[in-house]
């Protein structure tokens, strides 16, 4: 069966709409739904101008649907079939893609259970052909708090409930007004909007290396770009999230160091209007920061 349906995918993404072998660096889409569109106009970058190729895997859509969503969107592929089969991950060019988003079905009568499936198939499947790094990025779609922690037992990088985030808000919002607002703006991606960027240790400059918390946001204010600000708001320490942190409690207790500072393998979080380079941003303070010492500040 999975010869015959990676057979059929290759003849219904064949002629000029046949995703090029040479693809890599693409967004993988497993399912389609009216939240399909959402997720692709968001997948659209206006502020680079790049157009992200995006491959839809599914049988479920029309060719009706096809056809329409081809014409709004130039560079999207479909591969119809299932994600669990090797031969359709493998027309999807899955183990090459920058990451692959698994859409809850909601037609199924155990939604988080099939996305479950799907994701182990993926991962599974990227261990077997050998990929370096484990694989793209997987971010999932669950159903209930319940269904979030079995898929998060699979691996997947990332598992997102709607249900947890909407009763969160509604609750934020009950008690502090327009914060709605606020969480609009950051989930619009516009010219005009900012958006929340993680920066990972490779591209954090070395003026921002081995400080404080405090000292970093210092360093990004004092050297703001008017046109393009960037605001330090967190970062990720040993795969933990922290806002605003403390000089001292949690955040610095996780990796049981007694370093306040920023160190090796960190990454920040920062709000900005597009991806920022903060090294380009502060090349300046770093030719003029003094060396600093490259072992851990207690």
């Amino acid at each position: 069966m999975g010869t015959v349906v990676g057979g059929m995918a290759a003849l219904l993404i064949g002629g000029k709409m046949k995703l090029p072998g040479s693809t890599s660096g693409h967004v993988v889409i497993c399912g389609w739904s009216e939240r399909s569109e959402r997720i692709i106009k968001e997948l659209r970058d206006p502020k680079s101008g790049r157009r992200q190729v995006i491959v839809i895997i599914s049988d479920q859509v029309s060719h009706e649907d096809q056809e329409d969503a081809k014409r709004r969107h130039c560079d999207i592929y479909f591969v119809p079939g299932d994600p669990t089969e090797d031969d359709v991950l493998r027309a999807a060019r899955v183990s090459r893609a920058r990451s692959v988003i698994v859409l809850a079905d909601y037609t199924r009568e155990s939604p988080d259970a099939i996305t479950t499936i799907i994701a182990v198939a993926i991962v599974n499947w990227c261990k077997e052909i050998g990929v370096k790094g484990g694989g793209p990025c997987i971010v999932a779609e669950a159903v209930t708090p319940k269904g979030k922690r079995s898929i998060r037992s699979t691996g997947v990088g990332q598992v997102v409930c709607p249900v947890d985030y909407g009763l969160g808000l509604l609750a934020q919002c009950a008690i502090h007004e327009r914060v709605s607002v606020v969480y609009d703006e950051l989930l619009e991606w516009s010219d005009e909007t900012n958006e929340i960027y993680d920066v990972e240790w490779e591209d954090i400059p070395e003026v921002l290396r081995h400080i404080s918390f405090e000292e970093a946001a210092k360093t990004l204010a004092d050297h703001r770009d008017p046109k393009d600000p960037v605001v330090l708001l967190g970062v990720i320490h040993d795969g933990n999230v922290i806002l605003n942190p403390r000089e001292t409690g949690a955040f610095w207790k996780i990796g049981r160091r007694d370093s306040q500072a920023i160190e090796e393998g960190d990454a920040l979080i920062v709000l900005a209007f597009r991806k920022p380079n903060l090294k380009r941003q502060l090349r300046s303070a770093s030719q003029d920061a003094a060396p600093r010492p490259t072992g851990p500040r207690n």
